[in-house]
This record gives C-alpha cells, structure tokens and sequence, in this order.
C-alpha cells in the first residue's frame, strides 16, 4: 500500500478502521457476561484492567464517528455548488451506498436465521405474537436503521449504531454549514449538551463532539501538510498522550469523554502508522471490510456459533478466531455480491442518482 502521508487520505482511513475493528470486536466479543458464562480466560491476569480494557474499547464508536463526519466534510467542501440542496443530495447518495451493504447482510441473516437456525423471521419481531403489521414495521424500522431510535425488536443489537449514524449523514449538510458560519465556538457548543444532559445511554448527544471535531479536522486541513520527523515525533507523542488520557478518563469521568478524545487514533495513524509497512497493509486490509464485520460479527459470536467461537477458551485465540471468520465471511459475501449481480445493480443505482443530480465537486 503506498500512503500519501501529505494528507489524511483513504489509505489513512482504512487503517484507522482496521484498528476500530479491533477494538470493536475486543469490547463486544470480551464482554464480561460472555467471558465469565463460558469460563474464558481473560486477556490479562487482572480481572479489574482486563475489564477496563473492554470497557475503553467502546469508544470505537466514537472513531468511526469521527470518520464517517471527516469524509463527509471533505466530500461537502469540496462542491462548487454551495446549497443546502445539494448538500442533501450527497448525504442522500452516501446514505444509499450504507444501506446497500445493510440490505443485502439483512436478507441474508434472515435467511440464515431462518432455515440453518430454525428461527423463523415472525419470532424476532413477533415478540410471541403474529401481527403482520407490527411484524412488516419493525422489519422497516430494523432495515432503515432506526430501531434503536424507535425502541423495537432488532435483528442485531450492535445495529443501534446505525440510528446514530444514519440522523447525523442527514444532518452532516446543517453541521457543514454552522461550522462554515461559528468555526471553533460550535465545538464547545456541541460539548456542552453532553456534559449537561445526565444519563450514560444517550450516546447520539455524546458521540457529536468528535463529530463535529470530525467536521473541524476536514475543514480546517488540521490533518494535511508535508511534517519534519521530528515535529511527526513531537505530534505522534502528544496524540498517544491524549489517547492515554482518554482511557484515563473513561475510566474515571466518564466514557463521553473518551469518546470526545477518539480523534486522537486517526492522528496516531496519520502521524505514525501510515510509516510502517507491514502494520499499514494488515490495518488496510481490515479497513476494506470494516462495514461488512460491523454488520455480521455479531451474528457469529453471539447469535450463530458463540459455542463454537468460545470453544476456544483463551480471549487471545477467541479473538484470533472471530477475526478471521469474520473476515472470511465479509470476503464471501463481496463475492456473493458480485456473482449474483447485486454489486453490479447498486453501480447502477448510483450511476442513475449521479445523472440526475451530479456532482460538481
């Protein structure tokens, strides 16, 4: 993989989210309730840091929000076209490009919840019941991502993420524009509802600091430049500092705090990883499927096969193991998408969305 380390590019992201998906799959995967109901072996002797360490891995979802508000940021600022509508247009194409990987996972899960698990798609919605209706709306709301917000049955339960996400890519054209308008005062106005607002489970008001910190890096450029080594040694210092500081934190104020600090990865990657070979490709490589391991690795630990993951007793193998299954999952599905066309038919889709509002970035 050759990184241009000019600036935060793709390569860049896609080892970031190689390593969010590490620490996603250490947080869930290593739960307590999982580790102790199975008799695993913790990833390190002491019980309160091992816990520590799973529990600190939850801000992943902080760095990929931070992601997910950087590249759209970049995508919003650099259309010529400066409107709200067509800045709609474009959270509208990224929302389609989501949910046609979230589509195509969906039916296959019910397929396979269905006919290989013998649960039939009524008994996850039904909640003991038949009801067509209630069944064919929670399915909806499941599909759209928006279970979480509406509190119905869901399919996966780490698809919560999804009704974060999916608001904020509709909201990312209000943010790019009050960032454009207020600069540096709307971060401390989007930290404050979060420290006001009491509660650990409102994780769409404490996960939009680091969006709009998401925001700002693309806006400002603050992850561009050509760096002297020993200013990228000073900068890389300083961000394993805070990265420090944000596990810190989470254990003793609060996760929104670590979540607030979650910036500092993509900054370790940009001023640090992206100079080492070997790391950079594996992490790349992860990156490439990250969407497809978020959709499906909870299905394999927890509702398909957690005899057969757990079987294995010691949390390193453990995650060694769902690693690699979830990868040769994602891979098998890529190729599913492109054997029966469905890869080919969301190219069209979009293709007939660019011609009707194309871009002009």
């Amino acid at each position: 993989m050759k990184t241009d380390n000019r600036e935060f590019s793709r390569d860049h992201t896609g080892m970031t989210k190689g390593l969010l998906v590490i620490m996603m799959l250490i947080h869930h995967a290593m739960n307590v309730d999982m580790v102790e109901a199975y008799g695993v072996r913790r990833m390190i002797a002491d019980p309160v840091l091992s816990n520590q360490i799973v529990l600190f891995c939850k801000t992943c979802i902080a760095g990929f929000a931070f992601l997910s508000a950087y590249g759209m940021t970049l995508t919003l600022k650099k259309q010529k076209d400066d409107n709200l509508e067509n800045y709609l247009f474009l959270s509208l194409r990224r929302l389609i490009k989501l949910f046609s990987g979230v589509v195509f996972i969906y039916v296959l899960a019910v397929l396979w919840e269905g006919f290989a698990m013998g649960r039939p798609f009524w008994e996850i919605y039904g909640e003991g019941g038949r009801d067509p209706l209630r069944i064919l709306v929670c399915m909806l709301l499941d599909l759209s991502g928006l279970a979480g917000l509406c509190n119905t049955p869901t399919i996966n339960i780490t698809w919560w993420y999804l009704s974060f996400i999916v608001p904020v890519i509709l909201l990312m054209p209000v943010f790019y524009i009050l960032y454009k308008k207020f600069r540096y005062f709307l971060i401390p106005a989007f930290l404050l509802p979060s420290f006001l607002l009491p509660g650990d489970r409102i994780n769409f008001i404490y996960l939009l600091p680091v969006t709009i910190l998401g925001v700002a890096f693309a806006f400002e450029g603050w992850l561009t430049g050509e760096e002297r080594r020993a200013v990228r040694l000073l900068k890389t210092c300083g961000c394993l500092l805070l990265f420090a500081a944000a596990y810190s934190m989470t254990m003793r104020v609060g996760i929104m705090c670590g979540y607030t600090l979650m910036f500092t990865l993509p900054c370790i990657v940009y001023y640090c990883v992206g100079y080492i070979p070997i790391l950079r490709d594996i992490l790349g490589f992860l990156g490439k499927h990250a969407t497809n391991i978020f959709l499906t690795h909870t299905f394999l630990y927890y509702y398909f096969y957690p005899d057969l993951i757990y079987s294995f007793r010691d949390s390193w193998k453990i995650l060694a193991v769902l690693l690699a299954f979830s990868l040769c999952v994602s891979m098998a599905i890529e190729l599913i998408k492109k054997i029966t066309g469905y890869q080919w038919l969301c190219g069209k889709i979009l293709e007939a969305f660019d011609k009707k509002w194309p871009s002009n970035g």
